[in-house]
């Protein structure tokens, strides 16, 4: 219990400070969307994500799930140089660190359902306030940027592109130039009907940059408050825990 306090102290003491940050920039053929990164609050994933980043993983990496009212994610599959389809190679899962709050406009990772520390290399973007959703499920989604304000405007008109259901990962797939009729006549899905992003890059490499005033990320109130409650309840679960070992333990002297 002492350790949490202390550990919400010094994460709230990083929410007075001026936020300081690595900027990177995506680059599509519908615009450039600029990210704040959070080195100093969310420092694991921050550098998990410039080292996918420096290996070149999000060039030509697709967008393959789009939800209008929910989310856009990618960085999981990409094109190769033969303009083929391939699994963005993984490296290690990374710790989570569920900070700040899913709200709209915010990227975090992506993982696997089940396992709070499984984020590798797909990342997505809160296209809505998710945060009574995301913040506390599977532990909590680790946001560690947001996209400047006036970039979204860009994502907004991704999100109009229609989508497909070719199951699995597959399953909300935006495509371009693609009709309902293409996908039930079983055409062949091309390299230009795919939505990707060309290039990301480091636009400022200065951890100490000073955040934008009007990207203030908001703090995971919901997985402090649920952490806070379960080490609450933790010597109320022991003392359960004890009476029943006794009980069962004088049942079987008897």
């Amino acid at each position: 219990m002492r350790l949490l306090t202390l550990k919400l102290f010094f994460i709230s003491l990083f929410f007075c400070q001026v936020s300081h940050a690595t900027i990177v920039q995506m680059q599509s053929e519908y615009g450039n969307i600029r990210i704040n990164l959070f080195d100093e609050t969310t420092p694991i994933t921050v550098a998990n994500f410039l080292a996918y980043l420096e290996d070149g993983a999000y060039d030509d990496v697709i967008i393959h799930r789009l939800i209008p009212s929910f989310i856009m994610q990618s960085g999981g599959f990409k094109f190769n140089d033969l303009q083929e389809i391939i699994n963005v190679p993984l490296r290690a899962s990374i710790q989570n660190e569920p900070v700040y709050s899913n709200v709209r406009g915010t990227i975090a990772m992506a993982k696997r359902d089940g396992y709070p520390n499984s984020a590798s290399s797909s990342w997505f973007i809160n296209l809505v306030d998710n945060s009574k959703n995301l913040d506390v499920q599977n532990g909590g989604f680790t946001v560690f940027g947001q996209v400047f304000a006036e970039d979204m405007e860009i994502i907004d008109g991704i999100t109009g592109i229609q989508t497909f259901n070719y199951g699995g990962a597959a399953s909300d797939l935006p495509l371009q130039n693609f009709t309902i009729n293409d996908a039930e006549s079983g055409k062949v899905r091309e390299y230009d009907n795919y939505v990707k992003i060309s290039n990301t890059v480091t636009i400022d490499f200065d951890v100490d940059t000073v955040t934008p005033a009007n990207l203030t990320p908001a703090e995971n109130v919901l997985i402090t408050q649920l952490q806070t409650d379960e080490a609450g309840s933790l010597p109320y679960l022991l003392c359960l825990a004890l009476g029943a070992l006794l009980v069962r333990r004088k049942a079987k002297v008897a």
